[in-house]
């Protein structure tokens, strides 16, 4: 797709700030889908398909960044995997047989929740706590199913979950970056023998996201981490009315 200069380098930008809000707060990748589909115009199908296979990227780069500075529960995060693998694979295949509206409906929905769980108070979640795996289990399944449905990456489904069951943040932010990588690859496997991805587009995305990843990691315990809470969590809930109300106009007018 040919794509003019001006647009181009907005683009960029954004690929950037998904990444460097992934790598700071965990939460990013929400911002791809709703970008390539309102403003660059492609299909929702192949944006979320798209979206999806560069979390692979930028999950590697975060994981990577987040293992030198904390201990990773390798039984959770096998748990986790075992959760988000079927899930994937299941969730990208049915993600094809939604019509586009209901799909731009759903983003909507969940980018809306996703601004909720990132603007409200959260006690503390740096303590310590024994989660069960089983459970991770079942949020990675649920994450895996919802993360090709949506596009919006696995953290924004799994950190809220964690975070519910009082999971140290930091395990959270580094589980969820291990939990991207699995999700897009089979996801992608899906949508590769179901659908289609836009490669090209897909690997200009993932060199200024990891980028951005890199940056967010390495500026994230500088950074005042509540400010970029509040200014991405009510960017999330004016974008996900926005998606909500022109896709309501556009099925009744």
């Amino acid at each position: 797709m040919d794509i003019p200069i001006l647009y181009l380098l907005f683009s960029i930008i954004i690929f950037f700030l998904a990444g460097f809000l992934i790598g700071s707060i965990g939460v990013g990748g929400v911002i791809l889908v709703p970008f390539l589909t309102f403003v660059l115009n492609l299909d929702i199908h192949i944006a979320i398909a798209t979206s999806v296979f560069t979390f692979f990227f930028s999950g590697l780069v975060g994981y990577y960044q987040y293992y030198k500075r904390i201990k990773i529960d390798w039984n959770l995060a096998l748990w986790l995997m075992l959760g988000c693998v079927p899930g994937a694979f299941i969730g990208a295949a049915i993600a094809w047989e939604i019509p586009q509206n209901y799909l731009k409906m759903i983003l909507g929905v969940v980018i809306l929740i996703s601004s909720y769980q990132i603007l409200k108070k959260s006690e503390n979640t740096n303590q310590t706590k024994i989660i069960d795996y089983k459970i991770v289990f079942l949020i990675g399944l649920f994450t895996g199913l919802g993360s090709p449905i949506t596009g919006t990456g696995g953290p924004l489904i799994f950190v809220p979950a964690m975070i519910l069951l009082k999971a140290p943040i930091i395990l959270t932010i580094g589980l969820s970056q291990i939990a991207q990588m699995p999700i897009a690859f089979f996801a992608s496997i899906s949508n590769t023998i179901y659908g289609e991805i836009n490669f090209k587009l897909g690997l200009t995305i993932i060199i200024f996201m990891i980028i951005g990843v890199y940056f967010g990691v390495k500026t994230s315990t500088k950074l005042n981490s509540n400010i970029i809470k509040r200014i991405v969590g009510y960017g999330l809930l004016i974008i996900g009315l926005f998606i909500i109300t022109t896709t309501l106009h556009s099925i009744y007018s």
